[in-house]
């Protein structure tokens, strides 16, 4: 009888013990999972959130109206040349322009009170040619100029003003498809601040109609290659939303009709 209670003893001790491991791997099991669901949460799935999220290069554009990217350069930069002037200009130019084909962007100076081109005026975003066909540099001078020019076929620009007879270079507006102000290259707006274009300068119509108007014939162009943008630095880019109704008009054309200037007096219209 007492070997019989010892074995029952020794039975109970062994369940005990077997109970004791069980508590203690379901609370290991436990810890387990608890420990997986913090790491999920905290460490695992953020990472794979981080290594999906999209890279977006560019600021959205609105449906509404063109975006203005900011300036990407300051706004005074020192004059890294001198025009080589010949005598004489200054008594009938009242202009000179200096193209930095590596920065995109035209600076016009007007003359000091020494006579020398120094006093920067106007500032203007631009496309010069494309590696292929590289915008040439050096010393030129305007001469002929054309409301609408037809620089390739099925393409044509306002406001054009002859930079180079020799090399075919004139400044002039972002292309169209036709000769109509609303059939604008809107892609090829969007572009401008890059060198892209078939070796003429292009920019927008406004600053295209303001050398077509200002620049007399004669005036001395310096096409250069800088780090530094100019003297007044890199004006603003405007962006054209691509799926606006009004893609095919350039919002800065000064023309009455222009789309573009109902939007941005808040006015509306009915089709």
């Amino acid at each position: 009888m007492a070997e019989m209670k010892h074995v029952d003893r020794d039975q109970y001790k062994k369940m005990m013990r077997q109970k004791r491991l069980k508590v203690f791997v379901i609370i290991l099991i436990l810890l387990l999972i608890v420990g997986l669901a913090l790491a999920l949460k905290f460490y695992i799935l953020p990472t794979v959130n981080e290594k999906k999220a999209p890279v977006t290069t560019e600021a959205p554009v609105t449906t509404t109206e063109p975006t203005t990217e900011p300036e990407t350069e300051p706004e005074s930069q020192p004059m890294d040349f001198t025009f080589e002037i010949p005598e004489g200009y200054a008594e009938k130019h009242t202009y000179a322009v200096a193209v930095n084909r590596q920065k995109s962007v035209i600076t016009v100076f007007e003359k000091d009170e020494e006579g020398n081109y120094t006093v920067a005026v106007k500032a203007i975003l631009c496309s010069c040619g494309s590696e292929k066909t590289k915008t040439p540099t050096g010393t030129f001078t305007t001469s002929d100029k054309l409301k609408w020019i037809n620089p390739s076929t099925g393409l044509y620009s306002q406001y054009a003003t002859r930079v180079s007879k020799a090399s075919g270079i004139w400044f002039m507006s972002v292309n169209y498809t036709k000769k109509s102000n609303d059939a604008l290259k809107y892609d090829d707006y969007n572009k401008l601040g890059t060198n892209c274009t078939g070796g003429s300068i292009k920019m927008c119509v406004a600053d295209a109609l303001w050398l077509y108007e200002n620049l007399e014939k004669g005036t001395i162009v310096y096409v250069y290659d800088s780090d530094i943008a100019g003297v007044l630095g890199t004006p603003s880019a405007i962006r054209i939303d691509t799926s606006s109704e009004y893609r095919g008009w350039d919002p800065t054309d000064p023309v009455d009709d222009n789309p573009w200037k109902t939007v941005e007096t808040g006015e509306t219209t009915t089709a």
